[in-house]
């Protein structure tokens, strides 16, 4: 148990109370970094968000100078920033001092005779919280004078679990509250949607988009090639079928990033989705409702072929087949007419397989 003064614990326990009522909030986090500073005694401090394959982001500091941040940023941290170095290597969330992090570093000398220099600190402290996309929110906390004592390490790791929750709870909010801002008339995991980062990167994608990646090259395109300026353009151009909202540069899980999402209706209720869905199963053969089904749940072409016992080329041929009846004329476009009623449909081919199947299956044409 974490124990307490009267008095230090008054102060605790507001910073607690502010913590809790900002969740789902943008100044979360800095509620959250003046409940840790509570705890401990110290000068400085940094809110920064790791995350695979790009530069930190230093969404908030206490009391440093911006041409600190600035020389920071400019020293390439992703090899001299030994907390990042160190986050890379063991993705837990956690409490980590300085001596553990340092060997994680490439260049150690940087941040031992150059960085603490300059910012002239004795000591630092993070905690790292894991973030949608394999990034990390780390609070950090220095000390110009002495070291952080054994005691000041051991009360934060013991108050840390609730610290973690709060965070876990925040980024919960976090994304229902991104679902209910673009509009959404069904859950994110029901239609194609994406988060990217300020720098392009994928943070966060549904399976429905997943999905639709696996069939359309141009999809596959955004996640790997493209910056965010340029799928900023895409979309005023009208070359995405996807609506984009821009989030702030204190969201959490991408700071000043991009919610893609469907521009379709969504999911139709559970009638209109049944007539869909049946108007769609009586035009198709069986062999091309096993197509659509494992369309539907992700399966490539090889996968489907290798599950049907066929060709790779009879599954293009019956998709084309598919194609034709229901007037489309390629995967994404098909994946994309029977989103807003595929749990339904997939719910029919199960059960009318589950009817039909004869003892002795043969192969329709």
């Amino acid at each position: 148990m974490v124990s307490f003064e009267p008095r230090e614990w008054e102060d605790v326990s507001k910073s607690l109370n502010a913590a809790s009522s900002e969740i789902g909030e943008l100044g979360f986090h800095l509620r959250l970094l003046e409940l840790i500073g509570s705890l401990i005694p110290h000068e400085t401090g940094w809110i920064v968000r790791y995350a695979p394959g790009c530069d930190p982001d230093v969404l908030h500091t206490k009391e440093i100078s911006s041409n600190i941040v600035q020389y920071y940023l400019g020293a390439e941290p992703r090899s001299t920033d030994p907390y990042f170095c160190s986050w890379r290597s063991n993705r837990v969330a956690r409490v980590e001092t300085m001596e553990t992090a340092l060997p994680s570093a490439a260049d150690k000398n940087f941040y031992c005779l150059d960085f603490m220099k300059k910012m002239e600190f004795t000591d630092e402290l993070a905690i790292f919280l894991p973030s949608v996309g394999r990034s990390c929110l780390s609070l950090f906390f220095e000390r110009k004078a002495d070291r952080f004592t054994k005691e000041d390490i051991e009360r934060i790791e013991r108050f840390f679990p609730i610290v973690h929750g709060l965070h876990q709870a925040h980024t919960r909010t976090l994304m229902t509250a991104m679902h209910s801002a673009a509009h959404a008339p069904a859950s994110f995991q029901d239609r194609p949607a994406a988060i990217f980062d300020r720098h392009g990167k994928l943070v966060y994608s549904t399976p429905k988009w997943r999905q639709l990646a696996e069939a359309d090259v141009a999809l596959r395109n955004i996640e790997w090639s493209l910056s965010y300026d340029e799928i900023r353009q895409q979309l005023a151009d009208g070359a995405l079928p996807f609506r984009g909202m821009e989030l702030d540069c204190m969201n959490s899980i991408a700071p000043g990033g991009l919610l893609l999402h469907h521009i379709g209706e969504g999911v139709m209720d559970s009638e209109a989705g049944e007539r869909a869905s049946s108007s769609i199963v009586d035009q198709l053969t069986p062999r091309e409702r096993d197509i659509i089904a494992l369309t539907l749940d992700g399966f490539s072409t090889g996968a489907i072929a290798q599950r049907l016992r066929i060709s790779k080329g009879s599954v293009k041929n019956r998709r084309l087949r598919i194609y034709r009846k229901l007037d489309v004329s390629s995967e994404r476009e098909l994946v994309t007419a029977l989103m807003p009623f595929a749990n339904q449909l997939k719910w029919q081919l199960a059960n009318l397989k589950l009817r039909t199947l004869p003892c002795n299956a043969s192969e329709d044409e």
